[in-house]
């Protein structure tokens, strides 16, 4: 074959290899195509055929709700807490719109259904919510120099409110700078407390502890009269030493925390989520020269105290000490003591400390707070500072802080991520709520308050103290007592107890509702007992005439609990005709001395209807003490 006979025949297996290659490209093409097509065919079979399900849900489905009407400056919207969930259980739209029908009446109290519906990607879901409206049930909490346990009753909303302290006052004779009397009761006065508020996410028995802030105490000297050194409960700060003569220590924070323990625990201040600034004390000087008012505790920042005047000026030229004033708390450090000096120096010394711990003393005390504020000499002293975990400008502990080492995240969320809705904080200067709600102040006087109201409830149930006066916080109120008395020195809750005297029968008894014929109740009473009983029994019963009747018994002889103990009891009761409730002791010794508090009885076949009552351990463990009206958890 010659050279072009060759070139002709690569020419023609060159074209029929490309002509079998695009052959053999157009069936891998189809091939692949038919794949595809078979893939998306499956995907569509399976998008058909699967059973797409999509679920309306509620943080709370099915709620108590407090009437709003009854509850300042609280609104609730029926459409907050409403997700979408694919059948994974996954929130697939967070944003949806949803429809209510028919239209919520805040202003009466009643049993609602709501149909809930919404349209997603072209499904239709609906659920019904049920909505019962009742009063507000509120507990509160007075100063009593300790803390106080808040036992959420269920999972809920509840609105926290709290007033801090006021400073210490002064008053004496205020004399001219010539050293003339200028006024025989000249009063110069302590800041007042700040209010703090805000809306908070609990689950059932979680549990806060609420420390009520105190005003410092009053006593009488040779001079003036005024605040004892001791500063008020819960961060007040105390006076050097023999100088309630010239100013008043400060007023104590009130606050909200999750850990327990005495109120100069550190970690039980850092555990704090809520707190109201107290009132920084006022200084009255010797004579008269150098007074001040006390600042109010503040909001973000404690108010500062007042500059010393005498006689429209700031120091008298013989004023060889000169004057100072106290600043307020801040939420990253306590208040500055501001010194100034005759000849126009002016020296800054910290004072203010985190809670009020350890602070300097001075002649004049600053307010407890987030952080306190600073004392001072000859002048008015500092308030605290407030603090509500995820309000705009707080700036939370880190959980990391020591008390050598305290430091900041920057960010208003506290680290245990509990928040606060709907915060409010207001200083001891401006316009606040009364304690009952009826009205307003300009801040608080006195000792300081706390309050926590229940606002959603879910799967929660209205119950009622069968005892009344069941803390004995209105003394001997619905009892009568026979060798028992009510006292002070002891008590679980509030500042009262029950104390049973040394006596062959001690017996304290109150007249009640005849019982309901097989009805089954719940009962439970704190107890404190110093001496174990030497002879009898300890018992708490219902009575019928002179006879027990379903005999309830707590406390065994030979029983020593040295600490309050709960004991309690689930019986079914038959119907007397009349009755009493009475607690009993037996006491022969004079030494043996036995305490009782926050009694309860509550009808269990009222509240869960016959035949689904609770055990006595879900009782314990689910159900907490109060007084009159409250909330326990469904079972």
């Amino acid at each position: 074959m010659n050279n072009k006979g060759f070139a002709i025949s690569s020419m023609i297996y060159s074209i029929l290899l490309l002509f079998l290659m695009l052959i053999l490209g157009v069936f891998i093409l189809l091939g692949s195509r038919k794949v595809i097509l078979d893939k998306v065919k499956n995907d569509i079979v399976t998008e058909l055929s699967q059973n797409r399900v999509y679920e309306l849900v509620f943080e709370h489905k099915n709620i108590l709700l407090a009437n709003t009407s009854k509850v300042n400056g609280f609104t609730f919207d029926l459409l907050d807490g409403v997700r979408i969930l694919d059948q994974n259980g996954e929130v697939v739209d967070t944003n949806i719109t949803v429809e209510s029908e028919p239209a919520f009446d805040s202003t009466k109290n009643g049993v609602y259904q709501v149909r809930y519906s919404a349209l997603y990607q072209g499904y239709e879901v609906e659920t019904d919510r049920t909505i019962e409206v009742i009063d507000p049930v509120v507990y509160e909490y007075d100063y009593i120099g300790e803390e106080q346990l808040f036992n959420a009753p269920t999972n809920g909303v509840y609105k926290t409110e709290l007033w801090g302290a006021s400073g210490g006052s002064i008053s004496g004779i205020a004399y001219h700078s010539n050293g003339t009397v200028r006024n025989n009761n000249t009063t110069y006065t302590g800041g007042k407390g700040a209010y703090t508020t805000g809306n908070l996410d609990l689950a059932l028995n979680d549990r806060l502890y609420v420390y009520v802030g105190g005003t410092p105490e009053k006593t009488n000297t040779t001079l003036v009269s005024g605040g004892t050194s001791a500063g008020g409960y819960n961060g007040g700060i105390s006076l050097i030493e023999g100088q309630e003569i010239f100013g008043a220590a400060g007023g104590g924070a009130s606050d909200i925390r999750l850990v327990n323990g005495s109120w100069a625990n550190f970690d039980s201040l850092k555990s704090r989520i809520m707190v109201a600034g107290g009132g920084g004390g006022a200084n009255f000087r010797n004579q008269g020269y150098g007074e001040g008012n006390g600042g109010s505790g503040g909001g973000l920042t404690g108010i500062d105290g007042k500059e010393a005047l005498v006689d429209g000026s700031y120091f008298r030229e013989d004023w060889a000490a000169g004057y100072s004033i106290g600043t307020g708390g801040t939420q990253i450090g306590g208040g500055i003591t501001k010194n100034f000096q005759l000849n126009g120096t002016k020296t800054d010394a910290p004072s203010g400390t985190f809670g009020g711990l350890s602070a300097p003393l001075s002649q004049s005390g600053g307010g407890g707070g987030y952080y306190s504020g600073a004392s001072s000499s000859h002048g008015g002293a500092g308030g605290g500072s407030s603090y509500i975990s995820g309000y705009k400008g707080c700036d939370s502990i880190a959980q990391s802080s020591t008390s050598e080492s305290i430091t900041h995240t920057g960010g208003p969320i506290h680290y245990s991520k509990k928040v606060f809705q709907s915060g409010v904080m207001k200083t001891g200067d401006e316009e606040i709520p009364t304690h009952d709600g009826s009205g307003v102040m300009i801040g608080n006087t006195g000792n300081g308050y706390a309050k926590i109201t229940a606002l959603i409830i879910d799967n929660g149930k209205l119950a009622t103290n069968l005892i009344k006066n069941s803390s004995f916080e209105n003394g001997s109120t619905n009892w009568s007592l026979s060798n028992s008395k009510i006292v002070t020195d002891q008590s679980k809750s509030g500042n009262a107890s029950l104390e049973f005297q040394p006596s062959v029968t001690s017996m304290s008894i109150q007249t009640m509702d005849t019982p309901i014929s097989n009805h089954i109740y719940y009962g439970s009473m704190e107890f404190l007992s110093s001496n174990s009983f030497t002879t009898y029994d300890n018992r708490f019963e219902w009575y019928l005439g002179d006879v027990a009747n379903s005999m309830m018994v707590f406390a065994r002889k030979g029983d020593k609990t040295e600490v309050w103990k709960k004991l309690s009891s689930r019986l079914s009761l038959d119907a007397p005709n009349s009755g009493s409730w009475k607690i009993r002791n037996f006491l022969v010794n004079a030494s043996e001395k036995a305490y009782a508090d926050d009694l309860f009885i509550i009808d269990l076949t009222e509240i869960y209807g016959a035949g689904n009552e609770p055990t006595k351990e879900w009782c314990d463990e689910h159900i907490t003490y109060f007084d009159g009206i409250g909330i326990v958890p469904g079972n």
